[in-house]
């Protein structure tokens, strides 16, 4: 195309015809910054299908974080409330007026659990991913807001947990320390442990075994209510992605 222009400004000129030549001028360069123009489209087209499929599959991904954490959280809360009602009944029967000695050796060592639940599986991976690469900005500004939103409440829970745990962690330690519980059925294997478990002072026992229950119970009476805001939270923004990216996640 362009050696067939050259030709025509050639014999343009040579014919003396130069206004002829300045339209022929003209268009050949018109023509070229169309050329350009259009090949500037197609690769913001490129670019944009290019960003609009990196933003589908971060919403896919994202999506699919939230649907595990509720159901792992739903699980979880299931187990730390049965827990806690358990804990409850336990602190019912030690502020008892006819609590026995033998009774609550048979509480402490037999029915209470030591096993503290927590929710140590909750998964973030996608909004972190975006934020250590950058790429908050391909997400919906409403989006990115309730991932933030989300990852804020994600990141309460887990440092209270990590609080409340430790706390409960060191006061089982000393307490396991003094009154050694049984993981498995090896306890009376231990002359020492058993003798201890047989004169027990029923005082001292009762006042370590309620820091123990108390410890617990408080653990899970900040966790739950933080639990609850957060599983409430994820559920809208599954429900809201749902409704605004149908095409994008069906």
């Amino acid at each position: 195309m362009l050696k067939f222009f050259r030709k025509i400004r050639q014999k343009m000129l040579t014919e003396n015809k130069f206004s002829k030549y300045l339209i022929y001028a003209i268009g050949e360069i018109a023509l070229v910054m169309i050329g350009i123009l259009l090949a500037l489209q197609v690769n913001n087209w490129n670019e944009a299908r290019i960003e609009k499929n990196l933003t589908d599959d971060i919403i896919l991904n994202y999506i699919k974080d939230l649907r595990n954490n509720a159901v792992y959280l739903e699980r979880r809360k299931l187990a730390m409330e049965k827990d806690l009602k358990f804990i409850n009944q336990i602190t019912e029967r030690l502020n008892s007026s006819v609590l026995l000695s033998d009774t609550l050796k048979k509480i402490a060592l037999y029915e209470f659990s030591p096993i503290y639940y927590a929710f140590t599986e909750l998964k973030n991976d996608t909004y972190i991913s975006l934020v250590s690469n950058n790429q908050l900005r391909l997400v919906p500004d409403n989006l990115s807001i309730q991932m933030i939103n989300i990852s804020f409440r994600m990141n309460d829970l887990t440092k209270t947990q990590e609080s409340v745990g430790e706390f409960y962690r060191n006061n089982l330690s000393e307490y396991s320390f003094q009154y050694p519980m049984p993981m498995d059925n090896s306890l009376y294997s231990n002359k020492e442990n058993e003798l201890l478990w047989e004169s027990f002072d029923k005082n001292k026992l009762m006042l370590a075994f309620q820091g123990i229950v108390f410890t617990k119970k408080a653990g899970y009476t900040s966790l739950l209510p933080r639990a609850d805001s957060l599983l409430v939270k994820i559920d809208a923004v599954i429900a809201d992605i749902e409704s605004s990216f149908p095409h994008t996640i069906n």
